[in-house]
Order: C-alpha cells, then sequence, then structure tokens
C-alpha cells in the first residue's frame, strides 16, 4: 500500500478501512495524509442503526444490500439515523423518504438540478508516463477497493485522462462548474498538468459547453527554477481563476526536499 502514513499509523485505520460502506460513513476517513479520530460513541451508535436500517429494508425489498446501499432511500435512512445518534434535526428529511422507495427517488429528481460546484477536479497529462504515477495510482486504486468502485481492481492511468475526466464530472455526476487543479513535482515530465495543460482544458471545455463549466488553479512551486517568474507570466497570459501554492517537492510520495 503507498501512503504518506508511517505503518503503525496506518493500523490504527485498519477498522475503518476494512468496515462495510454506508452511505455516510461512520468513521472519520483519511486520505492518507493524516491519521483521523477514532471511531466516537456516537458515530458507532450511527452505524449500529443505519446498519439495521439498510438489513430490514434491503429484504423487505428483495434486494442485495450492496445494491440498496446506492439508492435515494438507504441516503435518507443514513441522515435520519445521524439525526437520532446526534439528538437533533441536523438534517431534513421527510419521513416518505426513509420507508417509500418512490418518495426518496422523487426528492432526488426534484434536486437535480440544483447548483453543484466542485473546488478542485484534477486529470494528469495525456504523455503522462506511468512510472511517474504509480504513488497517485495506487492510492486511487486502493479508495476505489474501499469504496467498492466498479474500477477496482482493474484501474490504470487512463482512467485519470482528459477524455475520462470529462465523462466522470460532466457527464455521470451533477456537477455544473468544477475548479481544475494540478501538483508539481521535482522533474518537469512529473507534474500532474503544467499551468499552460490547465488553461487549455479550461478552453476547451468552457468553448464546447458555451459557458464556464471549468475554472482553474494556477500551480506556484516556490524554489523551482524561474518560479517567481513563472507567476508574472502566468498572471499576464492565463488568468487563471485562482492559484495554489506547494512547498514540497513530490505531493504523492516521499520527499526530502522543502522550499
Amino acid at each position: 500500500m503507498v501512503t504518506l502514513l508511517p505503518e503503525a499509523e496506518r493500523q490504527r485505520l485498519a477498522k475503518s478501512e476494512t468496515a462495510a460502506p454506508l452511505p455516510v460513513p461512520a468513521f472519520i476517513p483519511s486520505n492518507g495524509e493524516y491519521t483521523p479520530p477514532p471511531q466516537t460513541d456516537t458515530l458507532a451508535a450511527y452505524a449500529a442503526k443505519i446498519t439495521e436500517c439498510i438489513q430490514q429494508s434491503a429484504k423487505a425489498q428483495s434486494v442485495a444490500e450492496a445494491a440498496y446501499l446506492k439508492t435515494p432511500q438507504a441516503m435518507a435512512q443514513a441522515f435520519e439515523s445521524l439525526n437520532e445518534s446526534f439528538s437533533g434535526d441536523h438534517f431534513h428529511i421527510d419521513q416518505d423518504e426513509t420507508v417509500d422507495p418512490g418518495a426518496a427517488a422523487e426528492r432526488t429528481q426534484r434536486y437535480k438540478a440544483q447548483f453543484v460546484f466542485d473546488d478542485q477536479v484534477h486529470f494528469v497529462r495525456d504523455d503522462a508516463e506511468p512510472e511517474l504515477f504509480v504513488p497517485l495510482t495506487s492510492l486511487i486504486e486502493i479508495t476505489a477497493e474501499l469504496l467498492k468502485l466498479p474500477h477496482a481492481k482493474a484501474f490504470d492511468l487512463d482512467q485519470i485522462k482528459f477524455l475520462h475526466f470529462l465523462k466522470f464530472i460532466y457527464l455521470d455526476s451533477d456537477t455544473k462548474v468544477a475548479l481544475l487543479s494540478g501538483a508539481p513535482s521535482e522533474t518537469p515530465d512529473g507534474w500532474m498538468l503544467s499551468n499552460d495543460m490547465m488553461a487549455a482544458a479550461r478552453a476547451a471545455v468552457n468553448t464546447v459547453c458555451g459557458s464556464r463549466r471549468l475554472l482553474t488553479h494556477a500551480v506556484i512551486a516556490p524554489g523551482h527554477d524561474g518560479w517567481l517568474d513563472e507567476i508574472d507570466r502566468v498572471h499576464e497570459e492565463l488568468k487563471p481563476d485562482g492559484w495554489k501554492g506547494y512547498s514540497v517537492g513530490e505531493p504523492f510520495s516521499p520527499s526530502d526536499r522543502r522550499y
């Protein structure tokens, strides 16, 4: 497993990594960069409540639990269970949505047109060398396996390139506007995307859509040769929508280089 956590810290996460997937997790998750706090008694109570609901509802509807977990009704039951566990009306859920699959599906359809902004999305350059992105692809593969996603155990670098990015963000989700970001590397070929590549992607998406559907960061890499001049160039030529800075040499794998 590729992770930025030492082995002793990673073992502390084993329970959450192997726990059954729920509509809303019963653990505070980690992306491998930090150790989250342990599960609280309240979250454990939520896990017990929603697990019982899922088992009963899936049995009543004669469907597999894995399939039922993906339904709007399961999500409604998760929010109801959170309200009960945390003793409050934290999430507004109509009672019908937790017992009637049609009511839950109707609410999903009713809000389908709502504005969804994804504040950080990624893809990698089309000419990416696979060996340079092993840490990144390994982390994605681990996440896919834990979340039981379709590409688990069958992941390759092409799945995080531009064409798949367009499909996943703009066709397979309700995202209306996304902010494209990147990450630097100690080697030029190891950058996920150059600042120019991100600007080119923004122009391509927005031209086809006829509106501003994709925004971009520009990456600041302090300590890299010419990094201050690059800021001036990007500001003048590319007009990014935001800036993102990295003070490490390699964000996806151990690096002794700091700036």
